[in-house]
């Protein structure tokens, strides 16, 4: 079933990263974007929520978790 706005593909197939940076910056948009990728969740965010089997164990600014993070999720 596909629904509006998605467009069927690939497992991981998607925007780049550089495309949603740049959609964020000219037309001030907010996503919400699920990832392991700390790498891109670390390019990509302003604001970080970190799930442990389903519960919220950190949330904050990017910036913050990445240098020190209250979990050991983020630093592997």
């Amino acid at each position: 079933m596909r629904r509006g706005g998605q467009r069927p593909g690939p497992v991981g197939a998607g925007p780049g990263p550089d495309l949603l940076t740049r959609l964020k910056r000219e037309r001030g948009l907010s996503y919400l974007s699920i990832s392991h990728d700390l790498s891109v969740v670390f390019h990509l965010s302003d604001h970080i929520v970190v799930l442990s089997v389903g519960r919220i164990v950190e949330q904050g600014p990017a910036r913050q978790i990445a240098e020190a993070p209250a979990t050991r999720t983020p630093g592997r």
